[in-house]
């Protein structure tokens, strides 16, 4: 159970998870969306569900830099990690837009946002993961195509 909570613990709000003598955060601060590890394993159908829209870039924030800077000043290695990892996702992004637009991967997104990272009110939720539903209704031959093909 330690390694689904480590998995999900945001830098920031949660705490280091400690397995096997290794304190653990979420991976997503080196690997947002790990779509080149699987392309470097040989998957070849890649369908890639994101929770923002495609006009969605992470910005950089002086409050986070500085809350590295004192929550993690043990942890040099993780402080450089957490510095990069704006640019490291926008990057990922460009880089699925262009397998997008070559055929090579399947990225569905919602057309509107409704829920933030940290969004815990269940109506919200709901809308957000209909809206989803919706979207994979109505590309469902999309999705088969690209996986038959």
């Amino acid at each position: 159970m330690n390694i689904c909570r480590a998995s999900c613990s945001m830098p920031y709000l949660c705490q280091k998870v400690n397995i096997n003598n290794f304190e653990y955060l979420d991976g997503g601060i080196t690997d947002p969306i790990p779509i080149k590890r699987a392309i470097n394993k040989g998957y070849k159908k890649n369908i890639v569900i994101l929770t923002r829209n495609n006009m969605y870039k992470k910005k950089d924030s002086i409050l986070l830099d500085f809350l590295s800077k004192k929550m993690y000043k043990d942890y040099p290695e993780l402080i450089i990690a957490l510095n990069k990892r704006i640019e490291l996702y926008n990057k990922i992004i460009n880089y699925l837009e262009n397998l997008e637009k070559n055929k090579q991967i399947l990225v569905i997104r919602p057309q509107k946002v409704l829920v933030g990272r940290m969004t815990n009110n269940k109506n919200k939720l709901n809308m957000f993961y209909k809206q989803g539903f919706e979207i994979a209704e109505k590309r469902i031959n999309e999705i088969i195509n690209f996986i038959n093909d």
